[in-house]
């Protein structure tokens, strides 16, 4: 691992290898106050502890090996590669980010580095920083693992998938639904009514209001 990516701070956060297979029903440290974290590869865990009981868990017969769950073990290959090579461009990275246990914190810790961030799910945050950045994230004790996120083209064509929509036609094959005279709302910067999509389509559009200075609002009747 790269030194620049390493450090010999306990956070609590380790990476203990086993010498046989484990799984989630093992009683892998017992009576120890162990969080199991995330099932690695090569019969290892992600665990997070006090770093008082660190010689206990050394001394768990069936433990191999026991250590600090390196900055550089939470980086993506290629990312991390481009990074120790000095490969990496000072660009805006898109940033996904897993999380162990705070998100908040993360977050927190995202916006003082200037960056933004916003929780996607519990345990996993979107991001937009500075790509030079990336390896302090990593340095962030409840940074699970950081990969790069492209930035959604949202096309007529693509938006659907992305969004999981489905044509009525089939909701109505399925439930009986086909969207006959249903009210909807819609918020967008505007609405173009020369549009061939809006020109061919029985859609009659009204109560269109401009809630935020952007280019405005058209109301179509």
């Amino acid at each position: 691992l790269s030194s620049t990516l390493t450090t010999n701070i306990d956070t609590g956060y380790y990476f203990v290898q086993f010498f046989n297979d484990v799984n989630p029903d093992d009683d892998l440290f017992p009576n120890l106050s162990v969080e199991i974290l995330d099932f690695i590869p090569d019969n290892a865990v992600v665990a997070f502890f006090n770093p008082s009981i660190k010689p206990q868990v050394q001394n768990i017969s069936s433990v191999r090996f026991v250590g600090i769950f390196q900055p550089a073990n939470r980086i993506e290959p290629a990312l991390y590669n481009l990074i120790v090579s000095g490969e990496l461009p000072d660009v805006e990275a898109q940033l996904r980010i897993l999380v162990f246990r705070n998100a908040e914190s993360v977050i927190e810790s995202i916006e003082l580095l200037d960056g933004q961030a916003f929780l996607v799910e519990n345990n996993s945050v979107s991001a937009e920083i500075g790509s030079l950045m990336i390896d302090d994230l990593a340095f962030i004790p409840d940074v699970k693992y950081i990969t790069s996120e492209p930035e959604t083209d949202f096309f007529n064509f693509k938006t659907p998938v992305t969004i999981y929509a489905r044509p009525t036609s089939t909701a109505n094959n399925y439930h009986g639904f086909s969207g006959e005279n249903q009210i909807i709302g819609h918020f967008d910067t505007g609405i173009d009514k020369e549009h061939s999509d809006l020109r061919t389509a029985n859609i009659a559009i009204d109560n269109c209001y401009a809630v935020l200075p952007l280019t405005g609002c058209t109301k179509i009747l």
